[in-house]
């Protein structure tokens, strides 16, 4: 007998676990909790959300969106000055292994037995992913959607199915870049980016503390040396270039959205020296801090 798959938003927690569901919530103070999810797709359309699992922490922010496997534990945390609204798609055992099983299995195969139970796939890759392909256009949809119709009545069960169908697209954006690491087996390259994207994940989250390659690398689990080329060749940037960016992408927003003294901005996005800061940022937008603050304006 064919599987009755069942869709809803914002049912009660109890309900997570057996059917394909959206939750939207909008948080203006602070929130914590902690839980093991089903399979689950997880962005915000406003402020960010921070995401802690045994491996790493990621931050998820507009544009980027979080994949945690089924079972998968984890603690989300919301600062109270973030205003944010959440989005988490959750779906049923199997319905996203049905669906690649519809894009993987011949034709006359699925016309013989259209039923036939799919095969366990693989994990999904837990790192931050950025909006891309189908699955920025459903998510996109759903947000619009639910603003126009937020019973779901209308568009719920379509949207469920494109985007299950677009999900296994997560896996070809990691792909892509760990395929970049040379390797002789592709489970090692696989392996190798996975413990990358955890150190890369920790260090957009957590950019505010003292992060050293060695630091870094043992999140990763591998020597120094063989994190920062792996790191290099997996995202096109070392490690601490990429740390710079998230701290000098941070100052900036903290400068534009906030009256906070430039020297209490360089300690907050984790520079310890004002000197340093104001070099650095100088030198990589072409004026200084408050220059640029006066400019936005």
């Amino acid at each position: 007998m064919a599987t009755q798959h069942a869709f809803c938003i914002n049912p009660c927690f109890s309900q997570l676990w057996n059917v394909n569901a959206i939750l939207t919530a909008k948080i203006k103070s602070r929130y914590q909790a902690c839980c093991t999810t089903n399979l689950t797709l997880k962005t915000v359309m406003s402020g960010s959300a921070r995401y802690a699992t045994p491996r790493s922490i990621h931050t998820v922010e507009p544009g980027s969106y979080l994949v945690l496997n089924q079972h998968q534990f984890y603690e989300l945390d919301i600062l109270k000055s973030t205003n944010t609204e959440t989005l988490a798609i959750f779906f049923e055992p199997r319905f996203v292994e049905q669906a690649i099983a519809a894009r993987s299995t011949d034709a006359m195969r699925l016309l013989d037995d259209p039923d036939e139970s799919p095969g366990q796939t693989a994990p999904f890759v837990e790192a931050l992913q950025t909006f891309q392909g189908g699955i920025a256009r459903s998510i996109r949809r759903i947000a619009r959607q639910l603003k126009a119709d937020p019973t779901g009545e209308s568009w719920l069960e379509d949207e469920f199915y494109a985007i299950g169908a677009s999900l296994p697209s997560a896996h070809q954006q990691a792909r892509e870049q760990w395929q970049r690491i040379p390797s002789v087996r592709n489970s090692t390259q696989k392996e190798l980016y996975r413990r990358l994207a955890h150190a890369r994940d920790y260090a957009y989250s957590c950019f505010q503390e003292e992060l050293t390659v060695q630091r870094l690398a043992s999140i990763a689990k591998l020597s120094p040396f063989h994190f920062h080329r792996g790191f290099r060749q997996a995202f096109g940037v070392t490690p601490n270039h990429f740390l710079r960016e998230r701290r000098l992408q941070v100052a900036c927003k903290l400068l534009k959205e906030t009256d906070m003294p430039v020297t209490h901005i360089c300690l907050a996005v984790g520079f310890s020296s004002l000197g340093s800061f104001s070099a650095l940022f100088r030198n990589h937008f072409g004026v200084s801090p408050s220059s640029w603050r006066t400019q936005q304006d």
